[in-house]
């Protein structure tokens, strides 16, 4: 029989500081870049490992409660050795680091040159590119993201900022339009990116922060599976114009009536990384290179 706290892991625990910190799922989705439903089995499972409930459900918030209040004076302590763990390891690896391990949650078109152009710059290099959970974090130097409560939390630099446009088929009544506006978009179907990654996350808050909740037809898995469903009229989305990487060639791009909507994609350096001379080097390389784009104000 499994003793109560066995199962527990850093990242449970992670989980479960910035669900406590928010006490809202939904807010803590976004904070931390993972689906709601985890966040919920996470807060059951660590409430049956310690058999107490964490938290007082009232409607549809949640409470921390006195026993959340006291495992969260232990998590804290718990993170905070973890992370002078880690430090300390990292101060006794080698001064300095020729793999360079790139998670992104975000990609666009522009990256490939980048990674190129600094190889050539430091041929000894060598990047992995890794597309996982950047939840992991010790298995990441720098992640590619858009999540603006991520870039405050650590090191970070803006790496570009785009446009967001309204995509339309071009047999739908918008494409004619100059613009569209938000009332517009109030009366549409909505074809979207599943609702945990940051493509589907944009729409829902673009939507929100202009007082509406998107009408939702349908959840995609790619971008190439929404552009094709927006091309047949089954709805319209929202995307950002450099870093949405589905077919765009039967599709209308309108810009918003009221005024411009634009979003950031970062760079975050993991704790301690740019204190080795080849990831500084690829940080400032990478900074350089986004200042003098020419793609950086489209």
């Amino acid at each position: 029989m499994k003793k109560a706290g066995e199962d527990m892991d850093f990242q449970k625990l992670e989980y479960f500081k910035t669900i406590a910190e928010y006490e809202n799922l939904s807010k803590a989705s976004r904070k931390l870049l993972v689906a709601q439903s985890m966040l919920s089995r996470t807060v059951k499972e660590l409430e049956q490992e310690l058999e107490v409930k964490l938290f007082d459900r009232v409607g549809r918030s949640i409470r921390l409660n006195e026993n959340g209040y006291l495992f969260l004076g232990y998590v804290n302590e718990i993170l905070d050795l973890g992370s002078q763990a880690k430090a300390e390891l990292k101060a006794r690896a080698a001064a300095d680091q020729k793999v360079i391990r790139i998670t992104r949650v975000q990609f666009t078109r522009m990256f490939p040159e980048l990674f190129v152009g600094f190889r050539r710059s430091e041929p000894e290099a060598r990047i992995v590119f890794l597309k996982r959970n950047p939840s992991s974090e010790e298995e990441w130097d720098f992640i590619i993201h858009s999540s603006d409560d991520m870039a405050t939390a650590k090191d970070s630099v803006v790496m570009y900022e785009e446009k967001c446009l309204v995509a339309v088929a071009k047999n739908h009544p918008l494409a004619s339009e100059d613009a569209v506006s938000m009332e517009q978009l109030r009366q549409e179907d909505f074809v979207v990116m599943e609702d945990m990654t940051p493509m589907g996350q944009m729409v829902q808050k673009i939507c929100a922060d202009h007082g509406f909740s998107p009408r939702i037809v349908m959840e995609c898995d790619s971008q190439n599976t929404v552009s094709s469903m927006v091309s047949r009229n089954l709805g319209v989305t929202i995307l950002p114009a450099i870093t949405w990487e589905g077919n765009r060639d039967d599709l209308v791009l309108k810009e918003f009536r009221e005024e411009p909507i634009r979003r950031r994609v970062y760079m975050t350096a993991q704790d301690g990384i740019l204190k080795m001379q080849t990831p500084r080097k690829f940080w400032e390389y990478s900074h350089d290179y986004f200042s003098q784009a020419a793609l950086l104000r489209a």
